[in-house]
């Protein structure tokens, strides 16, 4: 990890927020926690540039929900206030996932019998979803609930493994929209899921699925296409329609975990690689900038010193728009651009 004190901090001539203020887009950012308490680059970068932030594990059901109604929130806590000393809008990320579940549940979800899981998991929505009300404006309810299409062509399907739906059944996602809500009417609340940014199998997937769910009456205000995105990646006109058939279902949208990467199997990034993924950068905004009911544009994380890619993707790497001395990247700089010329 690179050493950046705050002398380091590099200047840029107008912050992606203060670019973003005119197009009521909220730009904002994954936060690394142990980074926040520890580095002050980190903290006055993440402040100075970003008008909305998420948790990249604290809010985490493994993180919170420490046994049967008991929860940690001390991490949580953290990043709210942060948040509203800073002005950040706050994403919750997330209730209800397949992984990241808390370990008690994964050891003893078996011998739970279904109505004291479902109570469990009533009231651990309830508590943290509560907690933050007023506080929190989006919460991804549900993340990943559908699987990936088969290596035989099969459709993709409710994930099976998923120890809620083991237990519960499919209902879970219902009821499990309708606790949050019930917790904060005033929150939105979001499906939020990856490879679903382009129509084609999987999107299709989703999209029926919350085609029955809203039909239900179940809450489910937006959805959230995570955007972890290769290098060379461009907006076209499937993403558009993509965008628009969730948009006439009345859903609003966001990108929630956007970033690109680049191969790099242990070189510097070259020229020609940056100025490709500054115009990925450059499409991903003017998505936001020029389709309806986007509600935000959210990086996971912002410098490469704090990147998931590298340790998850062997070979692969500077995905953020700072490097990893949180210098701006050509990527900043065409976000930056595309941000000041509006939905031009």
């Amino acid at each position: 990890m690179t050493d950046v004190t705050q002398d380091k901090v590099f200047s840029t001539d107008k912050p992606l927020r203060q670019a973003a203020e005119a197009t009521d887009l909220p730009i904002g950012a994954a936060v690394n926690m142990a980074a926040l308490a520890g580095e002050a680059v980190y903290t006055e970068t993440l402040s100075r540039e970003f008008s909305a932030c998420v948790a990249e594990n604290a809010f985490k059901p493994s993180e919170v929900w420490t046994g049967p109604r008991e929860y940690d929130f001390s991490e949580t806590d953290r990043l709210a206030d942060f948040a509203g000393q800073h002005g950040m809008l706050l994403r919750g990320h997330t209730l209800v996932w397949h992984q990241q579940t808390p370990r008690w549940v994964a050891r003893e979800g078996q011998s739970i019998p279904e109505g004291d899981l479902r109570g469990l998991l009533r009231d651990y929505i309830h508590a943290i979803v509560g907690r933050y009300k007023g506080r929190i404006a989006h919460w991804d309810v549900v993340n990943e609930a559908i699987s990936d299409p088969g290596e035989d062509g099969s459709a993709p399907v409710l994930r099976e493994e998923s120890i809620w739906h083991r237990a519960l059944g499919p209902d879970y996602l219902r009821q499990a929209f309708e606790w949050a809500h019930e917790a904060d009417p005033a929150a939105r609340l979001y499906y939020n899921d990856y490879e679903i940014e382009a129509t084609g199998p999987k999107s299709d997937a989703v999209y029926a699925l919350l085609q029955r769910l809203i039909a239900d009456g179940v809450p489910i205000h937006g959805i959230g296409f995570q955007g972890h995105l290769l290098n060379g990646w461009r907006a076209g006109e499937t993403h558009r329609e993509n965008i628009r058939r969730f948009v006439d279902m009345g859903l609003e949208w966001a990108i929630t975990e956007a970033d690109i990467r680049m191969q790099l199997d242990g070189a510097d990034p070259t020229d020609e690689q940056l100025a490709t993924q500054a115009a990925g950068y450059e499409d991903l905004t003017r998505l936001c900038l020029t389709e309806p009911n986007c509600r935000g544009l959210i990086f996971w994380g912002f410098t490469d010193a704090h990147s998931w890619i590298p340790g998850f993707r062997k070979g692969w790497g500077a995905a953020l728009p700072f490097d990893e001395s949180y210098r701006p990247k050509p990527a900043y700089r065409a976000i930056q651009a595309a941000l000041a010329t509006g939905a031009e």
